[in-house]
């Protein structure tokens, strides 16, 4: 543990605290909080950051938009905007949030997409304005407790699982390790491929989850898109990569198998601006040669297009890398949601 984490214990314990108490009067009822009427799947974590949150409501809603009136409910973060929106197609990601932007993209029409900083009010409107809505999806809700979802899924990361961090400040943690009690199941994100059993059981073990499913799940990677200059991929040999996420690790170490890599990273949430666009143009010119591309995540390309100077794109081989999750036993892992879900 570094010095500056053994300053930051004392800060971490008041927090824990405070937000232990918070938790204990919503769980006895003195904080009262909104039961959801419809069926309801809360995605979230015990952790700051990225867990890969938007690729499991993504795996979600294409899931269930083919039997169900299925919407997404999502904070919205980094949108400059306040309230209940509707997010459309074209609504531009500064009023959107990256996510809710990249999730209408990816979703509509079969899913409707929402904002809302309040969930209660948030989802009280969906109801309203969609009334045959039946299946709500919540986006990073698991310490929301104004709302009371029908089912939580709790996701952790492989290589930074919570029972292995410390509460904020001195961590990354939003709550004692013991929210994990709330969740129907656990999912550990980002996990490699082909995981032996005896790795799972002893990760299932640390997680302490003997009555709580335990499912893992990796990323899958599917062929880049071109938004920019139409560029041959088989002879680049070099890529820019551009990311405004918390975690681009994964991203990385998928395009190191392939290319040399340039990472330039901005803040998570990042709105990106035409100096921006200037900057990594310019940084890309250094390289002086056609061997290089562009690359950005999919909930990045939402923000990029949105930009004054897009036109000035065409001139760059820009990339976005689409991504998907890969559920190990997914048949179980679709049973236990498809059972609360088409429960009366």
């Amino acid at each position: 543990m570094t010095v500056l984490k053994y300053l930051l214990l004392p800060f971490s314990f008041i927090y824990l605290v405070a937000v232990g108490l918070r938790n204990f009067f919503y769980s006895v009822g003195i904080f009262k909080s909104y039961t959801i009427p419809v069926k309801s799947i809360c995605i979230g974590n015990l952790s700051a950051g990225g867990t890969g949150k938007s690729p499991l409501t993504l795996y979600l809603a294409q899931h269930f938009s083919n039997t169900r009136s299925t919407a997404i409910l999502s904070r919205g973060y980094g949108r400059h905007s306040t309230g209940f929106l509707e997010i459309q197609p074209d609504t531009r990601s500064n009023v959107s949030g990256d996510e809710s932007a990249m999730y209408a993209k990816r979703t509509l029409p079969n899913t409707h997409v929402f904002v809302c900083e309040k969930r209660a009010f948030g989802i009280q409107e969906i109801i309203k304005h969609y009334p045959k809505t039946d299946l709500i999806l919540l986006d990073d809700a698991y310490q929301h407790r104004a709302v009371t979802p029908g089912f939580k899924i709790l996701l952790t990361d492989y290589s930074k699982p919570f029972f292995t961090d410390l509460p904020l400040p001195a961590g990354r943690l939003r709550e004692s390790k013991n929210g994990k009690s709330r969740a129907n199941m656990i999912v550990v994100t980002k996990s490699p491929k082909n995981l032996s059993s005896e790795i799972k059981d002893t990760l299932v073990e640390k997680i302490n989850a003997q009555r709580t499913p335990v499912y893992f799940a990796n990323i899958d990677y599917s062929s880049p898109v071109c938004f920019g200059k139409p560029t041959d991929l088989g002879a680049v040999k070099r890529v820019l990569v551009i990311t405004a996420i918390a975690d681009a690790s994964s991203l990385i170490q998928h395009l190191k198998q392939t290319f040399e890599v340039v990472h330039l990273s901005f803040p998570d949430h990042h709105t990106y601006t035409d100096k921006d666009l200037f900057k990594v143009h310019q940084k890309f010119d250094t390289f002086v040669s056609d061997e290089t591309a562009i690359f950005t995540t999919e909930k990045d390309w939402v923000k990029w297009t949105d930009l004054p100077m897009t036109e000035s794109m065409k001139a760059y081989p820009w990339f976005y890398q689409p991504m998907s999750v890969v559920i190990d036993r997914e048949d179980e892992f679709l049973e236990q949601l498809n059972n609360y879900v088409d429960t009366i």
